[in-house]
């Protein structure tokens, strides 16, 4: 048993590319194994090799590869909140950032045609070039530090260079990113505390936002942030999207399909898992 009695397996996600499982421990070891047989191609350790801080549940940050690197957020002090490392060798490529990383993950959208690697600490936002590392657009997002606020939000990339963020405690924001010339500009399209109080991360479908005020599912327009219904069932837990439905795992162990419409909650089967 880890911490205040979590569990003491790994809490960050693997991503697989080019053949390859990237993970990372919740000590802090980070590596690469073959899909096909499961042998190590590389590993580095983020504390010993690297001087980040371990969070106090463990390292969660997910790895993400895009343009043969693997961003991961590190933690690891001032100019380190986020690196890059080579896909095929695990070579250090580049750090930036300022932030204090806890349980934050990075994440790969398009926003002008360009991919990029967004990277939220509990202040910053940042659009990254994965090749190069160069910080392509900056904002001061405004997050706070509590623990189901600003500490663990991850950016969730809508459409046409949109990111929302569940940044406070008490509410979310929606930003604009758009190329201007050979940079960008960020600006806030609303906030709204129709989605807070929560450590799970919302999903986006056809233009509307589904996921968790408090442990009350709740549905958000996306152009507006503004609540279409909120349901006590099926109660508190982690939304995915398949198709036109939300595949929900809740926390005492129910699967739920649910139709993604704006109209009502409507649940189509569920299953006591």
């Amino acid at each position: 048993v880890g911490h205040d009695g979590s569990h003491d397996g790994p809490i960050s996600t693997p991503a697989v590319a080019d053949g390859r499982v990237f993970g990372l421990g919740p000590f802090g070891q980070l590596f690469a194994v073959s899909a096909a047989d499961g042998k190590e191609v590389w590993s580095t350790h983020l504390v010993d090799d690297h001087g980040s801080k371990k969070p106090h549940y463990g390292f969660s940050s997910s790895p993400v590869v895009a343009a043969g690197e693997v961003a991961v957020q590190i933690g690891a002090g001032e100019g380190k909140s986020i690196a890059g490392f080579k896909a095929d060798t695990g070579e250090l490529l580049w750090t930036l950032g300022d932030d204090a990383i806890n349980y934050q993950s990075p994440v790969v959208a398009e926003i002008g045609g360009r991919q990029q690697v967004l990277s939220a600490g509990a202040q910053n936002l940042h659009g990254i070039d994965p090749a190069t590392g160069e910080v392509l657009w900056s904002h001061a997002h405004g997050g706070d530090e509590s623990a189901m606020g600003g500490g663990p939000s991850v950016p969730i990339p809508a459409a046409d260079g949109r990111i929302l963020m569940l940044n406070q405690l008490e509410s979310a924001v929606m930003l604009q990113v758009k190329p201007a010339g050979d940079a960008y500009e960020v600006s806030e399209l609303w906030t709204s505390d129709a989605l807070k109080r929560t450590y799970s991360q919302p999903v986006i479908h056809d233009g509307y936002i589904y996921g968790m005020t408090g442990r009350i599912f709740t549905c958000v327009d996306a152009a507006t942030g503004e609540r279409k219904w909120r349901s006590r069932e099926p109660g508190d837990g982690f939304p995915i999207v398949v198709g036109d439905h939300i595949v929900m795992i809740t926390k005492p162990g129910s699967l739920h399909v649910i139709e993604a419409s704006p109209e009502a909650y409507k649940e189509v089967a569920s299953l006591e898992l």
